[in-house]
């Protein structure tokens, strides 16, 4: 399937009715199983119970990132591929946007739920993405001149590895003198001071990054020390919390698009007019296992088969059909499994609070810039805080502290302790990205 027609077609089903779409998903299901089973050695022996015709995904056995990166060198479909040289690879940063053997994109992932995996796309998977994300996202949300005509786009990333967004975007620009002036990338490791000057130099017209480090910007510009005005907003990486989008939407006057995927499946989702998310389920499929697990399936992937491939978010389907009149499923991400706080009360009983939730009790205090929360055990939280200019530290600290006892209490945690650290918020030194909510695991400090 050439570019010209995966466009044509991601336009076209981005408006099917259910049952052509599932038509179309079954049938490109069955072609991804055939295909996996003559060219994937470790897949071809996990399928050999599995009948010839493929009639519901469920059929399928679920994979997990630790069984597939222990067989790489089976698994994927090239035999060109090797684990050792692939890693080799990514550990040269000169590398990052090249591609490899002149044909493959490389990421890694983030590594923030364990060891990070390797992950191959290859030029079809990659037109995928860019086709869906540009009719059913952007087209869908954006004015089509101003598409054209206003290109100058920031990005803040992480940009100390081979990561999704950074390799897509260097791979965009390495070769391009204009793109390169058009299309700059920001470092979310920098000083928000350092962030603050240069995009107040570049001026972007479309700013993208994680939620996060986007929601910090637009304090900023609230402050009015950040002065841009990007009519668009992409938000992905992370969930993009409804506070967020709010606090970005009142700074900048800008479109917020927010997107749910991975680097296994960076074309998931796609979010309309009426800010749903919408699981572009010609190419994706998406299982809600529990509260604590869903399976992805990529159809366009065939150097690197993701089928049935579990993640641990939270993730909900609306049973309502959406106002904007797609197909598509509509889903709601609550999170991360490993970012819900597990506690016990007084009386013993376990209970479990969402990152949202307890976060909000603590960013809505008066005089809060951003705040951190670090479960310790399943008795104690401490919490970091940066103040806003001209706020007294412990005030502010004292006002923080009240607010999260009293919001424990209200959950039936009132013998949950509160400390206030003096450290301030911080980023993962490693993904670059910022949690506002970290949650206890044995053995933390």
């Amino acid at each position: 399937m050439n570019s010209l027609l995966i466009f044509m077609n991601a336009y076209r089903l981005g408006k099917a009715d259910r049952q052509k779409i599932e038509i179309v998903q079954l049938k490109r299901l069955q072609k991804l199983v055939n295909f996996s089973r003559r060219h994937s050695p470790y897949l071809r022996d996990l399928y050999r119970d599995v009948p010839a015709h493929i009639s519901n995904v469920a059929q399928l056995p679920i994979t997990t990132k630790n069984e597939l990166m222990s067989n790489f060198d089976s698994w994927v479909t090239d035999p060109k591929l090797s684990l050792v040289k692939l890693r080799a690879f990514l550990s040269q940063k000169e590398t990052i946007g090249e591609k490899y053997l002149n044909n493959y994109y490389l990421c890694t992932t983030s590594g923030t739920t364990g060891e990070p995996a390797v992950i191959v796309h290859d030029k079809k998977s990659r037109t995928v993405y860019n086709a869906v994300g540009f009719f059913r996202s952007l087209m869908a949300r954006l004015n089509l001149v101003d598409l054209l005509t206003k290109v100058k786009l920031a990005a803040v990333v992480a940009t100390d590895g081979h990561y999704l967004g950074y390799s897509t975007l260097m791979n965009r620009v390495k070769n391009s003198k204009l793109k390169q002036k058009l299309q700059k990338v920001f470092s979310v490791l920098s000083p928000v001071d350092r962030l603050v000057t240069e995009l107040n130099d570049f001026q972007p017209d479309i700013l993208g990054g994680y939620p996060t480090a986007i929601y910090q910007l637009a304090k900023e510009q609230l402050l009015e020390k950040l002065n841009i005005h990007p009519y668009a907003i992409t938000a992905s990486g992370e969930t993009l919390q409804p506070y967020m989008r709010e606090t970005m939407e009142k700074a900048f006057g800008s479109v917020v698009i927010n997107s749910y995927g991975a680097s296994e499946v960076p074309g998931l989702t796609s979010e309309c007019k009426f800010k749903k998310l919408h699981i572009n389920s010609d190419w994706y499929i998406l299982e809600i296992v529990d509260e604590r697990n869903v399976l992805v399936t990529n159809l366009s992937n065939y150097v690197q088969p993701i089928i049935r491939y579990k993640m641990n978010d939270y993730v909900v389907f609306d049973p309502q059909p959406c106002e904007c009149g797609s197909q598509h499923p509509v889903i709601s991400v609550v999170g991360r499994d490993d970012e819900i706080l597990g506690f016990v009360s007084a009386g013993g009983a376990n209970i479990e609070i969402l990152p949202l939730a307890i976060a909000t009790a603590a960013e809505e205090t008066e005089g809060v810039y951003q705040s951190q929360i670090v479960q310790n055990s399943p008795v104690q939280i401490t919490v970091r805080i940066k103040t806003l200019d001209g706020n007294d530290d412990t005030e502010v600290k004292d006002r923080t502290k009240h607010n999260l006892e009293k919001f424990l209490a209200t959950q039936g945690l009132s013998n949950v302790v509160v400390k206030v650290s003096d450290e301030l918020p911080a980023n993962n030194p490693n993904s670059g990205k910022f949690r506002s909510v970290i949650g206890y695991k044995p053995g933390m400090p």
